[in-house]
C-alpha cells in the first residue's frame, strides 16, 4: 500500500513539472495587465485586460510577434441586423458583422476566425458566433498557415442578446490581445 501511494506522489510531481514545461508562449501585445470590472446590473466583477491594445476603436488594428511571425489584426467596419440576410438563416437576437483584416508581415501565421474571437456585451454576456448573418459578404476564410505578403479580408457575425454595445476580443494562443468599442444596434 505504501507503494501505491509513493507512486502516486511521485507521479503527480512528474505531471507537476511537465505541465510547467508545456506553457504556452505569449504573444508580444498581451504585455498587458488586467483589471476587474463590475458588470452593470450584477454584483459579479469580470477580469478586462487594458493597455494600449485594448479599447480600440473601429478601424484600428494591433501587431502580434511571436516565434518569428508577424502580423496584424484590423476591424475596420460594423453593422447590424434584425435577421440574418440568408433565406436560410436563423437568429433570435440582433446580428453584429464586423469586417476584419488579417495581415501577414514576416513568417507564417494563422487566424481562427470561429475561436479567436469573442464578443462580450456591456453586461457581461458572451455573444454566440452567427455563421448565416453575412448578407451576401464574404465571411473571413482562408485564413490558416498564411505567409508574408498575405492578406485576407472578411466577415464575422455574432449573435446579440438586445443588440447591445460591448467589445470584440482577440485571442492570440488563446490569450486576450486586443479588444475594441462595438458601439450597440441604434
Amino acid at each position: 500500500m505504501l507503494v501505491g501511494v509513493g507512486s502516486f506522489f511521485v507521479a503527480r510531481n512528474l505531471l507537476r513539472q511537465a505541465e510547467s514545461a508545456l506553457t504556452l508562449p505569449t504573444p508580444t501585445a498581451t504585455a498587458s495587465p488586467s483589471t476587474d470590472v463590475t458588470a452593470p446590473g450584477t454584483d459579479t466583477p469580470t477580469r478586462e485586460p487594458e493597455g494600449e491594445t485594448f479599447g480600440m476603436e473601429i478601424g484600428d488594428g494591433m501587431e502580434v510577434t511571436e516565434d518569428g511571425a508577424r502580423w496584424a489584426v484590423f476591424i475596420t467596419g460594423v453593422e447590424w441586423f434584425d435577421k440574418p440576410c440568408e433565406p436560410y438563416g436563423v437568429a433570435d437576437h440582433p446580428i453584429v458583422v464586423l469586417d476584419v483584416t488579417f495581415e501577414v508581415y514576416e513568417g507564417t501565421a494563422s487566424v481562427n476566425p470561429l475561436f479567436d474571437f469573442t464578443y462580450i456585451t456591456d453586461d457581461g454576456v458572451e455573444a454566440e458566433t452567427n455563421l448565416f448573418g453575412f448578407c451576401d459578404e464574404p465571411p473571413l476564410e482562408d485564413t490558416y498557415d498564411r505567409t508574408a505578403g498575405d492578406e485576407v479580408t472578411g466577415k464575422i457575425a455574432f449573435e446579440v442578446p438586445d443588440g447591445r454595445g460591448g467589445r470584440l476580443e482577440y485571442h492570440s494562443f488563446f490569450e486576450p490581445t486586443a479588444s475594441w468599442i462595438i458601439p450597440g444596434q441604434r
